[in-house]
């Protein structure tokens, strides 16, 4: 049984590089580059988290993504269920 998807994995890769990293704005070439990931599919994750209030997000030449929350504030739960719904970490027998 997989415990975490694809999706929540890059996420939750994503959001910690952009927490531990000195500047404040992640160009998505620059996220792909470093964390290994396909660019279209980072820029799709990163998209639903910039609607779900945990990413903030400008175009144009000096555009990316950045942190909208603080670090301590962004929980991997809060990624689970954004990206895995409601799903429970323990099933009933």
């Amino acid at each position: 049984m997989k415990l975490i998807t694809r999706d929540t994995d890059y996420a939750l890769r994503a959001v910690i590089f952009m927490a531990k990293g000195e500047k404040g704005v992640f160009s998505v070439a620059e996220l792909s580059k470093e964390l290994k990931m396909p660019r279209p599919f980072l820029r799709k994750l990163l998209q639903v988290l910039r609607k779900k209030g945990i990413l903030g997000s400008r175009k144009g030449r000096e555009g990316g993504f950045w942190l909208a929350l603080p670090a301590g504030k962004i929980f991997l739960m809060d990624l689970w269920r954004i990206f895995q719904g409601g799903s429970r970490l323990i099933s009933a027998p």
